[in-house]
């Protein structure tokens, strides 16, 4: 049965069984799922819960966080609310207020309620989805078989390479000579192979435990399949290269005199002879020439190539029909790689997973693994044991799920569920299946609408409390123009919830931006990939000065939506052209790829040989060293400035070892002026200073388990030369700066957040799916994927899309080699490419979308962030701290126990009169000096000296003073009678 879905009220909800809600973006998912939580807590409409008994779970722990807090303040307002707090119903809502209105019996009894569900939110059962696995494996460590305690892995790549290696040392160095002659077909190296199978260990990271390596026998027969082939391409090659150098001359006499205004492609003749024949020479020699040449000169493709009337070619010394027998073999390949590529991932799974287990370790893959195993083991009590801790599970953005969290859900909530009418157990999965982005991280949307189809009802949300009537109507109009654009989802429009008075973008001149302005290139028939580029990101930046200048936005309520960081690229440095500052929210690289990690490598090298001219000169030629070509050749020309550069390096070695490579960094920066020098640099200071700070604090942590600097160095050479794919997330380019900037980020980091004004210079591309090496592009298979990654590019757009709050400026044009593949042709129904304009005037019926050519670009430049506050001078202390805390000994503790008496006591009063009275001029040294000499060791001088030291410690003297004072002549004398 097809469910219909209906608008959710969030006050009559009855969260029992398996629901769905369906939300568009800035629908209030967040709000609408702290809502369910009051009710839950208050145990309307069911038995009331306690939070540690309601789960909550999302995918990001920033997300997390947020939810926890949103909820935790929604409690606190809620149970003000119940308590009759005037100022809380001023700021309660309809809900709220309605919610009070309904539950009249007892409002006292739900405000503590309330409140006290507020106060233990620390406790509550939100978690991500790998948090929460980690604790199930956990807490029921009996049930799930695991162990109680285990070590997250930082670096899971690390352990793949390592176990990658140990498969080429089994497989690939056993392997006969015969066998090896495919190798170089195989991989070229380990590196070589981990990139190959990279795709293949994700998509099984995202499956069940393997329960055993597999068999080798795959791995031989295709092996041995593959060497017998190359064996005979390369013995026909070799025949084929001997005959072409034996008659080159001939050859090439023959093919310029006999093809001349012959053959049907020009390329063929002159003037590209001289080229193709020398590509031929260099073949025929052995050189790496691509196997595209060879095929160029069979016999057959001569034939074809020569035009009619013509005479046709003939082969006086056979080397024609030896090139187009080599063809004829290279072209009879036996089956691809791809079983061995398949063997050895799964060999390579396998035993990681072996040792991780063997060791106690996981990642995060391993932990939905792990407890998914778990709970469908044949008659495991795990699924009704979590049933019963959490008898009500709250799903946030379910539409990214995937077949390991979707079937331990499945398995508590759905399969395990008891069929009772006492059974109050709930799954409540909330999310956006037009937001389905994450495919690339397992995220499968046929999981979601197998979850859809086992819901017992499904609700929406359709009030957009995001953007503006004007924005919200365009989006809608142009969604529902296009033809199914989500395939057998369903497009619902929405409806505004936020006053246009409060969202919309003036113009000096008191007149509204369009909601959504789309632009087009000034050639609409312009087709070439860098030319759109080009003008798109330099016409955007021109624009989004042109708004600064306006005033009606400030710099960091513009953010600029990108695909990849290609595009990231070329915006801010169109951008940065104008002095327009950027900020990039999405970095992914490593910090050891950038230039800096090279420079300090420099710099440490000559650090750790100060003596070596070779490397002083390295590391001064640096940008880190911050000299120009003048200043760099007067220090290096002249012997004692030099003496004194090699000085330098020495001092900062002794920092090195003696306080570590940060201290070390951070003195170069002081005492160079770094900081200040690549700040006042009007581009890239800020992102060159923070990747030095970064590397140094890597570099100190390394340091703890390295040995000397010489291997420190080493280690950072090692780094900067790695794959950077290979890197832990410690390494991964920090944030250079939270100014309030122009904000450039990636459509998928975007999900869930939201800016005034967006722009999309780049919304007419999108990425090109098509077949990897070696699949056959009629595969079943291998169609379906393609389609689905087609269908995410436009789930994609619709993200961008939905981020605006108060205008959207976007770009459409026609790049050829992309018809039918982009998102945006999908979007507008397109047929050929000539037709951009006439399917975007479908658009332009909406009277908030506004369609023209894009203004061409300028070079005016952006002021607003000439003015540079002065930072203000720190104030002095004036107070000083006075702690009542005292430190102490047993022995001050027991002293004079036997006599029971009191513990001395020193008064800051007569403290202060015996400070008086020494500078009245009392001989208390002399006396002083007399008193100690008469003393002999024992306890009574122990208990004098702990005295001597609590007076230093409370009252700040120094050791000298205190000697000097004749309250100590009182307590000495005390305590020698």
């Amino acid at each position: 049965m097809i469910l219909e879905p209906t608008l959710l009220n969030a006050l009559t909800f009855e969260p029992h069984g398996v629901q769905i809600i369906e939300a568009s973006a800035g629908t209030g998912k967040t709000w609408t799922l702290a809502a369910l939580y009051v009710r839950l807590v208050l145990g309307d409409g069911r038995a009331p819960l306690e939070p540690r008994q309601i789960l909550v779970m999302t995918f990001t722990d920033a997300a997390m966080e947020e939810l926890r807090e949103r909820i935790r303040a929604r409690l606190a307002l809620a149970a003000r609310v119940f308590h009759e707090d005037p100022s809380a119903r001023e700021k309660a809502d309809a809900f709220l207020l309605e919610l009070r209105k309904n539950r009249s019996a007892d409002r006292l009894a739900d405000a503590l309620r309330l409140d006290s569900a507020a106060r233990s939110m620390d406790e509550a059962a939100i978690f991500t989805i790998h948090g929460w696995s980690h604790r199930m494996l956990r807490e029921h460590a009996f049930e799930s078989a695991s162990l109680f305690e285990q070590r997250k892995i930082d670096n899971p790549q690390a352990l793949q390479l390592q176990v990658l290696h140990d498969y080429w040392r089994l497989h690939i160095y056993t392997l006969s000579a015969a066998q090896s002659l495919a190798l170089p077909d195989f991989a070229k190296s380990p590196a070589d192979l981990l990139r190959k199978l990279k795709k293949r260990i994700a998509e099984r990271s995202h499956k069940s435990l393997i329960a055993q390596a597999p068999s080798p026998d795959t791995f031989t027969q295709v092996f041995d399949a593959r060497s017998q082939w190359c064996a005979q391409v390369q013995a026909l090659e070799e025949r084929a290269r001997q005959l072409w150098r034996e008659h080159r001359v001939d050859l090439e006499v023959q093919l310029a005199a006999a093809y001349e205004g012959h053959l049907k492609k020009p390329s063929f003749g002159s003037p590209n002879h001289a080229a193709h024949m020398e590509a031929m020479r260099l073949w025929a020699e052995g050189g790496a020439a691509s196997a595209r040449w060879p095929a160029k000169f069979t016999l057959e493709n001569l034939t074809q190539q020569t035009k009619q009337k013509c005479p046709t070619p003939v082969d006086h010394f056979g080397v024609y029909q030896a090139i187009q027998n080599l063809e004829v073999v290279r072209a009879q390949a036996p089956a691809a790689w791809d079983l061995v590529y398949d063997h050895a991932a799964d060999w390579i799974c396998a035993e990681v997973t072996r040792r991780k287990l063997q060791r106690g370790e996981f990642d995060f893959h391993d932990l939905l693994q792990r407890l998914h195993y778990a709970l469908n083991v044949p008659g495991s009590g795990l699924p009704a044991v979590i049933r019963t801790q959490y008898p009500v599970a709250l799903v946030d953005e379910f539409q990214d799920t995937d077949a390991l969290q979707y079937g331990a859900l499945e398995q508590i909530y759905l399969t395990g569920r008891d069929r009772r009418e006492d059974d109050d157990s709930a799954l409540v999965m909330i999310g956006d299946p037009k937001q389905a982005i994450y495919r690339f991280r397992g995220a499968d949307l046929g999981i979601y609408m197998q979850a859809r189809d086992a819901a017992d009802q499904i609700h929406t949300l359709s009030g957009n409390f995001r953007s503006s009537k004007a924005l919200v109507d365009a989006v809608n109009h142009v969604f529902l123009k296009a033809d199914k654009p989500f395939g057998n989802i369903p497009y619902q429009p929405v409806t505004a919830q936020k006053a246009d008075s409060v969202v919309s973008v003036l113009r000096p001149d008191g007149t509204h931006w369009p909601a959504l302005t789309v632009w087009t290139p000034q050639d609409i028939t312009s087709s070439k990939k860098p030319a759109l580029q080009t003008e798109f990101s330099q016409g955007m930046a021109t624009q989004i000065v042109a708004l600064l200048h306006e005033g009606q936005v400030k710099p960091e309520q513009i953010a600029v939506l990108v695909r990849t960081g290609k595009e990231a690229r070329l915006i801010r440095k169109a951008l940065q052209e104008r002095d327009v500052a950027t900020v990039y929210l999405s970095e992914r690289d490593s910090v050891y790829q950038s230039s800096q990690a090279l420079q300090l490598w420099y710099v440490l090298a000559a650090v750790l040989r100060p003596r070596s001219l070779r490397a002083v000169r390295a590391a001064v030629a640096t940008r880190l060293y911050c000299l120009t070509d003048v200043e760099r050749e007067q220090l290096l020309l002249d012997d004692v400035n030099l003496e004194g550069l090699v000085e330098d390096f020495l001092a900062w070695q002794d920092v090195w070892r003696t306080q570590g490579v940060l201290a070390m960094v951070h003195k170069l920066l002081h005492q160079r002026g770094v900081a200040a020098a690549l700040l006042a640099r009007s581009r890239g200071g800020e992102r060159e200073l923070t990747n030095v700070l970064h590397l140094a604090a890597l570099l100190q942590e390394a340091s703890a388990s390295l040995q000397g600097e010489t291997a420190l160095l080493r280690f950072l050479g090692e780094q900067i030369g790695a794959d950077d794919n290979l890197d832990s997330g410690a390494a991964q380019l920090r944030l250079e700066t939270d100014a309030a900037l122009v904000k450039v980020i990636t459509l998928h980091k975007s999900k869930g957040l939201e800016y005034p004004v967006v722009f999309l210079p780049f919304s007419y591309t999108s990425a090109t799916p098509k077949a990897d090496p070696g699949e056959d592009k009629n595969d079943p298979d291998v169609i379906k994927r393609i389609e689905e990654e087609q269908a995410e590019s436009v789930r994609l757009l619709y993200v961008a899309l939905t981020r605006a709050e108060r205008a959207l400026f976007m770009s459409a044009a026609t790049p050829g080699h992309m018809l039918d593949k982009t998102s945006l042709y999908r979007l507008l129904n397109r047929k050929t490419k000539d037709d951009l304009a006439e399917k975007l005037s479908v658009w332009g019926d909406c009277s908030d979308i506004c369609i023209q050519t894009l203004p061409a670009a300028t070079k005016q430049l952006w002021r607003g962030n000439s003015a540079v506050s002065v930072p203000r001078a720190a104030e002095p202390l004036r107070r000083r701290h006075r702690s009542t805390w005292r430190s102490t000994s047993f022995s001050s503790m027991t002293r004079d126990l036997h006599a029971n008496t009191a513990l001395p006591k020193t008064s800051q009063d007569e403290l202060r009169e015996d400070r008086q009275t020494d500078a009245a001029g009392e001989p208390a040294i002399s006396r002083l000096n007399s008193t100690w000499s008469g003393l002999k060791g024992g306890e009574r001088l122990g208990t004098a000296m702990h005295d001597l030291l609590e007076c230093q410690l409370h009252e700040g003297w120094p050791v000298a003073a205190a000697c000097r004072s004749s309250a100590w002549l009182k307590l000495l004398r005390k305590h020698v009678r």
